[in-house]
């Protein structure tokens, strides 16, 4: 199962990074290093971009301003969020017609507040 990081900040800014799980190991001490049948592997196992983002009602809108994959930055990329709870659970938006592959569905679990100096929010959850 893939894992990662997706952040919301209270000033309007997101970042997300996710990565296939069991990606093999370079082997070297920077990525620079590697060789490109690594650097392959790397790369379609990865995604990361940030920005800013808004929430038009049942919607996210994400406006990419730095990404790995080059051809999101200026983009909007816009998905359907269901919150429910501590988790979201956001969908493509909108889904392709003539879609030849799955609409991807993304669940994201809120992290509570475990790190020492971290203040809660009203939840319990880091803010």
């Amino acid at each position: 199962m893939p894992s990662g990081t997706l952040l919301y900040t209270a000033d309007g800014y997101m970042s997300v990074h996710m990565a296939g799980e069991d990606r093999p190991r370079f082997g070297t001490r920077t990525a620079a290093e590697g060789d490109p049948p690594h650097k392959v592997a790397a790369a379609s196992t990865y995604v990361g971009y940030c920005g800013e983002y808004e929430w038009l009602g049942d919607r996210v809108v994400h406006r990419v301003t730095v990404s790995f994959f080059p051809d999101y930055v200026g983009t909007e990329l816009v998905r359907e969020a269901e919150l429910d709870g501590d988790r979201l659970t956001l969908r493509a938006y909108p889904p392709s017609v003539r879609a030849t592959r799955p609409t991807p569905v993304l669940v994201w679990r809120r992290v509570p507040t475990t790190r020492p100096g971290r203040a809660p929010d009203d939840t319990g959850h880091s803010v």
